[in-house]
């Protein structure tokens, strides 16, 4: 908790935004997102370096709100700690550090750096800029159920001007590791591409 306070301390004083975030360091959740991102289509079949954006997605309201569930389901009641901890967790943004397990170079850049490449207009930049990527990747942080045997998740990639998608994922954790599921009363409300 010291660390914690002495982080936030320091990064208030510097005054840039990524430096007022604190970092993640879940390595539960990083597992999670080695899982998951190899299977973002298309930005990882097209790249040789992939690009992902050091400050997670936050949630601008609880995912309960957000029709991902169809009613009658009890998908609710079955994983309301799951959905608790999401919620408490991205209510915020946090600094992603360099732990990701995937098979292919990658870096972490601060959205300050990403978003004005890839504004309307400007994806021609965004390719000179990062030659070898096709776009990047942008996670939320991981919520957990209480065992730390269920995450919730959710990953998009930017691609162009009319390009990109998300959706969030459901992991449960069994003997050989993570593996991502879509359990019954899932609405795909939540997943979109464009």
């Amino acid at each position: 908790m010291l660390i914690g306070s002495i982080l936030f301390a320091a990064a208030a004083h510097s005054g840039s935004r990524e430096a007022a975030l604190l970092s993640y360091q879940d390595l539960d959740a990083y597992e999670v997102y080695s899982v998951l991102l190899p299977k973002e289509v298309p930005t990882w079949s097209k790249s040789k370096l992939i690009l992902i954006q050091q400050e997670t997605d936050k949630e601008t309201e609880p995912i309960q709100e957000r029709k991902c569930f169809r009613p009658g389901y009890r998908f609710q009641d079955k994983y309301a700690d799951l959905l608790a901890d999401y919620n408490a967790r991205n209510n915020h943004s946090w600094l992603l550090e360099p732990r990701f397990r995937i098979d292919k170079p990658y870096r972490v850049i601060p959205q300050s750096r990403l978003e004005p490449a890839s504004r309307a207009n400007s994806w021609e930049q965004f390719e000179k800029h990062f030659p070898d990527s096709f776009g990047y990747l942008t996670v939320s942080a991981v919520g957990f159920n209480k065992e730390r045997n269920e995450a919730l998740v959710q990953t998009s990639h930017a691609c162009g001007n009319r390009c990109g998608g998300g959706r969030y994922h459901i992991l449960l954790k069994g003997k050989t590791g993570w593996t991502d599921v879509n359990p019954q009363g899932v609405n795909n409300l939540c997943e979109w591409i464009s």
